[in-house]
């Protein structure tokens, strides 16, 4: 309580205090009376003094009473007293008289409302997280009708909906979706073993490439690495302006390898994902060669899930070297192009690919 005295007006039976301006402020309330019968509510003016509250009635006693149900507004006008060195505290108290000496304390429930509108949209690492991404690439299609009007494309937020009303996975109520940007975009995906990199020790022999001694590439036999004449330029290609990603048979080596791919072309990132399924992640690695049209339409779902892009089929472009690997991409409507068709080592490149082969055309071609 202020040392000083202070006006509050009781209304009901829980009290809360609200501190006012030093100047006076002007409190208007509208209080319904609906389902509260009369002789329940007591409208009162409470002095605070130093020794506890004492009571003022509002209204003039004997004055006819609001009959239960009727709406009636109450204005309460507080100047406190300014004095020279200190500002006088004022509070304004709703609730009920109880003849205690102090108000009992705020309770955490008045605020449980508050509390229920907050949002948290899942992350990685987190079990509520692990569900959204196992239902949107492998539980779509092992069981459709148990995600009605959901997609492999549905924002992450929506499955997270989903699961927040079933009460399933730990889910919270997730934050509203980023709305999706207007501006298309496209997608670059390669392969890595001789597209982005080169035959170990050929560095000599493959104009363009550049050898990381000491850096292990297990690929083919193993050996130092060599990343291709397109690693090393893939900025000069439309690329630049792309989103971009792997998706490769291999496992792109250990962590010194991927530390290099990924400080030649930045905008990969760093977040790998082994295996064709529950994919959520743009670089994929030990993905078969025969499903990598599938891994890549994974990656294209999980990007527009995540990065709200407005990414067309038609604007994604995959470049392998391995023979047969463009399949499957042309029914999907993406463009899928063979590459390092200047050097070969059989069914495989040699040398890895060219820049001057990253070009941005429509359908699949091949060496």
């Amino acid at each position: 309580q202020a040392a000083s005295p202070s006006l509050v007006l009781c209304t009901g039976s829980n009290p809360a205090r609200f501190p006012l301006a030093p100047l006076g402020w002007a409190l208007y309330t509208s209080t319904d009376m609906a389902g509260v019968g009369a002789e329940n509510f007591e409208d009162e003016v409470c002095l605070l003094e130093d020794d506890g509250p004492s009571v003022a009635p509002l209204v003039e006693e004997g004055a006819p009473r609001p009959e239960p149900g009727r709406r009636r507004r109450i204005a309460a006008y507080v100047i406190p007293t300014v004095a020279l060195g200190a500002v006088a505290a004022s509070a304004v108290y709703f609730g009920g008289h109880d003849n205690s000496p102090e108000a009992p304390p705020l309770d955490a429930s008045m605020f449980q409302e508050l509390d229920a509108e907050e949002c948290h949209t899942a992350q990685p690492g987190e079990e509520c997280y692990q569900k959204i991404v196992w239902a949107r690439s492998t539980g779509l299609k092992e069981n459709p009708k148990l995600y009605p009007g959901l997609t492999a494309a549905s924002p992450l937020e929506d499955f997270q909906q989903h699961f927040f009303e079933k009460d399933y996975g730990k889910c919270p109520k997730p934050c509203p979706a980023p709305a999706v940007s207007d501006e298309p975009t496209c997608l670059c995906l390669f392969d890595v073993d001789r597209t982005l990199t080169s035959k170990q020790a050929l560095a000599g022999k493959c104009p363009g490439t550049q050898p990381h001694q000491g850096v292990e590439d297990s690929a083919y036999g193993g050996g130092d690495l060599v990343l291709s004449d397109l690693a090393l330029n893939v900025h000069s290609t439309f690329c630049k302006d792309c989103l971009m990603g792997t998706v490769s048979a291999g496992c792109a080596g250990g962590g010194p390898e991927k530390g290099v791919l990924q400080a030649a072309i930045p905008e990969l990132g760093n977040q790998w994902h082994f295996g064709p399924n529950d994919i959520a992640s743009n670089l994929v690695a030990n993905c078969p060669d025969p499903q990598k049209a599938q891994c890549a339409e994974d990656v294209v779902n999980w990007i527009r899930a995540t990065k709200r892009v407005n990414l067309p089929d038609s604007e994604v472009y995959f470049f392998d070297d391995h023979t047969g690997n463009t399949n499957g991409f042309g029914e999907r409507g993406y463009n899928a192009r063979q590459v390092s068709c200047q050097s070969r080592e059989g069914i495989i490149g040699l040398c890895g690919a060219l820049a001057n082969e990253i070009v941005r055309e429509k359908g699949v071609k091949n060496c």
